[in-house]
Order: C-alpha cells, then structure tokens, then sequence
C-alpha cells in the first residue's frame, strides 16, 4: 500500500503534504473499498490491524517508505523490527 501510495504520488506529481496524503488514501483505504477488503477500506491508525512504520506523518510515510516496524494482526503482533 505504501509503495502504491508512492507511486501514485509521483506519477501525479504530489509535492504538498495535502496532495500525498490523498495519494495514501487512494492507495490504501479507497483501494480496499474498490477491491470489497474492508480491513483496508475501514482502516483507521487506531485499527486493531495494521502496519506501525517510524514517520512523523503520511506525507512523510509516503516520500519515504521505510519498513515497518511492527505489524499487527486483530490486536497480536505478528512481526516486529
């Protein structure tokens, strides 16, 4: 999702903060809905699922794309960095 995020981004040429943060919400929970996986569409940060990356922001998360470091899954961590 990050990655496509990135993609999304500099293909359209995002350069404020605004502009990747819709590329992060195309890619991630609009992606989810177009594809019916509502663990992504309804994705929140407090979601009991998710990817916990060290940005201080989604247009950071976006221009950067580091790894996460932990990934949860219905609250367990599965993996952690």
């Amino acid at each position: 999702m990050v990655d496509r995020a990135h993609l999304l981004a500099y293909r359209t040429g995002a350069l404020t903060d605004a502009e990747l943060e819709r590329a992060f919400r195309i890619a991630g929970p609009a992606g989810g809905a177009l594809l019916d996986l509502p663990e992504i569409a309804r994705w929140r940060p407090e979601s009991a699922t998710r990817l916990e990356f060290d940005a201080l922001s989604v247009a950071q998360l976006v221009t950067d794309r580091p790894a996460p470091l932990r990934v949860l899954r219905d609250g367990r961590e599965l993996a952690a960095r």
